[in-house]
């Protein structure tokens, strides 16, 4: 089943699960669930997931007035890939949260995956693996310390929040601590690692071999009014700060859903600065050039939004996001 198919079927099927289908949207599910191609899905499973009470947890994370919890709603969708295999996966635009059967919580950012031997999780150890971004708050056990894999790294943990992010295109892997340790390893050899203290991140290269492995280490900046940088994306805003637009464009095609390509080198090193909550892309766009000289070019094909971006004058500016 293509992308685009499946990722629609998990929306009729949340929308089936919020009574919020008609009888054209009712009619187009059946048809896919009954597609050859169509993914194996477990609907008593969720069901029993959908309608579960999730236990509301509050959990600081600085020293301000309220903790930050994001609430998916309709959001949270549970797939199988064999019996034993759990995978939750975060479609266009929607943060999922979930918890673990230990007891951690996750929130996945948008076009997120996260898996894991829902079996024999929790019995000698607690292993997820992620694609994509996600931020965990661990529920401490020091007989079963989690590991979480993201691209070629791994990420121990005892009792935890931090955010793990993997940069696509780049083979890159940021964590970011926020409260806790953890220890970043090398997954092809483990006594490659480094230790991480509260407020520290670091960036790992894609390198699989230890001789050639990499990392950066950073600074996550602190405010005790406002959460990091790093996790205000669970507050539904995205912040860039002085950041080349080569670098936030994976950022901006995550938040609207869209391609984005560049038809001019230098107008890649232009660097940002910005807030975007619940301005569209075009109002993002348009307010990027105030500061900076570019143009662009908005299309659609097959229903994805198409992002030019250069130095010349553009000739099309069409369809609203």
């Amino acid at each position: 089943m293509r992308k685009d198919k499946e990722d629609r079927l998990w929306v009729l099927l949340a929308k089936q699960k919020s009574g919020e289908t008609n009888q054209s949207e009712a009619e187009e599910l059946n048809d896919l669930l009954s597609r050859p191609d169509a993914p194996k899905i477990d609907l008593d499973l969720l069901d029993n997931i959908w309608y579960m009470p999730v236990r509301k947890k509050r959990f600081s994370l600085f020293p301000m007035a309220a903790a930050i919890v994001l609430v998916a709603g309709a959001a949270l969708f549970f797939f199988l890939n064999n019996r034993n295999n759990e995978m939750v996966r975060s479609l266009n635009s929607l943060k999922t949260q979930l918890i673990l059967p230990d007891g951690t919580h996750v929130w996945l950012h948008q076009h997120s995956t996260i898996r894991y031997d829902k079996k024999n999780f929790g019995k000698d150890d607690r292993k997820v693996y992620i694609s994509g971004e996600a931020f965990f708050d661990v529920h401490k056990d020091k007989n079963v310390p989690m590991t979480v894999y993201a691209g070629n790294v791994g990420i121990k943990v005892l009792g935890t929040t931090f955010n793990v992010k993997s940069l696509n295109g780049k083979g890159e892997v940021e964590t970011s601590l926020i409260r806790g340790a953890v220890e970043v390893y090398l997954t092809d050899n483990p006594t490659r690692k480094i230790a991480l203290s509260p407020s520290q991140k670091v960036t790992t290269s894609s390198a699989k071999k230890a001789s050639e492995w990499t990392y950066q280490l950073g600074k996550v900046a602190t405010n005790a009014s406002t959460p990091p940088l790093e996790i205000l994306w669970m507050n539904k805003q995205l912040i860039f700060d002085n950041e080349p637009f080569e670098e936030l464009a994976p950022k901006l095609e995550r938040w609207f859903n869209v391609k984005i390509s560049f038809e001019d080198y230098g107008v890649k090193k232009l660097r940002f600065s910005a807030v975007i909550e619940q301005e569209t892309l075009q109002q993002t766009l348009e307010a990027m050039k105030l500061s900076a000289p570019f143009n662009y070019s908005l299309t659609k094909e097959q229903g994805i939004g198409k992002v030019s971006i250069g130095n010349k004058p553009n000739t099309k500016n069409v369809a609203p996001y």
